[in-house]
């Protein structure tokens, strides 16, 4: 019987709701800084103080600074190390002596565990493996799932200005998710005489900076900072497109598979493993990072356009639907854990 628990890096739990059906075994206290050593190692300590009180057979980290800690804190440990790459971070691949630093760091602490990687996608595997001493033997490929008893399509109309297309997205504020580009496209669309509204969901450094922004586009009608959300999909069903313009980071954006679970069309930076969940003009549209022009031709296509929107969003929402659910993600995740704890499973 598999009794799986939950343990937090940081010290709080930013979305309580996410978490009540799982056991939460604490806070670890530790936020990821690498001038923090006391901090690091009083992390490692009391993880590894956990995994010998509980008697824990694998350790699943998300992330590298969870998949560094958790390394040291098994070594010597029975225990089996599964680490889940999610994104392509710019350090991986970095000259700066920090980035540097970052891969010397991970190559040296993840590696002695022994661990067995999941990509969240092919890109991600490629990107990985290229960079970071990973073998490309040692990571398989399970795409993200969606939630489809959570997340599904809106036949109600939400909150949607009458007449105005809606357009949406949820992401950090932060320089990777492109937010900037999408403020200027919707100058351009306004200036093409397009009737649209685009809100903001979340929170971040380049908050203010982008609300300049905003005001000095002369955009505060239509460009609106909903902050922080809990309830993502009272969100999506709010809005007619999902868009994401990032820029770099992503692995396989959950917001895609979210928004396209609730059968709306998708605009999307082609960044990532984004193509793998993303088809051009098939299951959304694909627009290359950073390119405004391309962007505002994509938004401005399927916001004039209903029956192609229609058409991607149904198209979408049936790959998503077949290829993309959370219990198929689930069960392949639980596989890998029966071959790791069998007998004859495989040391990576």
């Amino acid at each position: 019987m598999c009794t799986p628990s939950l343990c937090v890096l940081g010290s709080q739990n930013a979305f309580p709701s996410r978490t009540s059906a799982v056991r939460l075994d604490g806070f670890l206290g530790y936020d990821g800084s690498l001038r923090d050593i006391w901090g690091a190692i009083h992390c490692v300590r009391s993880l590894r103080r956990l995994i010998r009180l509980e008697g824990v057979d694998i350790v699943h980290s998300h992330l590298w600074p969870a998949a560094r800690i958790a390394a040291l804190a098994v070594r010597g440990l029975r225990c089996r190390h599964v680490v889940h790459l999610h994104d392509t971070r710019p350090w991986i691949e970095g000259t700066s002596r920090r980035d540097r630093f970052m891969r010397w760091l991970t190559n040296t602490t993840v590696p002695r565990s022994r661990p067995t990687y999941v990509a969240v996608s092919e890109a991600v595997k490629e990107y990985t493996c290229r960079h970071l001493a990973v073998p490309d033997n040692q990571v398989c490929v399970i795409h993200n799932g969606v939630e489809l008893e959570r997340f599904r399509p809106c036949n109600e109309d939400g909150n949607r200005p009458e007449g105005r297309i809606v357009f949406g997205t949820v992401a950090l504020l932060k320089p990777e998710k492109g937010h900037r580009y999408l403020i200027e496209a919707a100058a351009e669309l306004a200036r093409h005489g397009v009737d649209f509204e685009i809100r903001l969901a979340g929170d971040g450094s380049l908050r203010l900076e982008l609300e300049q922004q905003v005001q000095a586009a002369g955009l505060a009608d239509r460009v609106k900072f909903v902050g922080l959300i809990d309830d993502v999909e009272s969100f999506l069903h709010a809005i007619d497109v999902f868009v994401l313009p990032s820029v770099f980071g992503e692995g396989l954006p959950m917001t895609i598979l979210e928004a396209m679970a609730c059968r709306l069309p998708v605009v999307a930076a082609d960044v990532g493993g984004t193509r793998e969940v993303v088809h051009d003009h098939v299951t959304g549209l694909l627009v290359p990072p950073r390119n405004v022009e391309r962007l505002v031709e994509a938004m401005q296509e399927i916001a004039t356009n209903p029956a192609a929107r229609a058409a991607l969003a149904l198209r979408g929402y049936e790959s998503v639907q077949a290829h993309f659910s959370f219990n198929t993600v689930a069960r392949k995740v639980e596989e890998l854990y029966m071959e790791l704890c069998s007998p004859t499973g495989k040391p990576s």
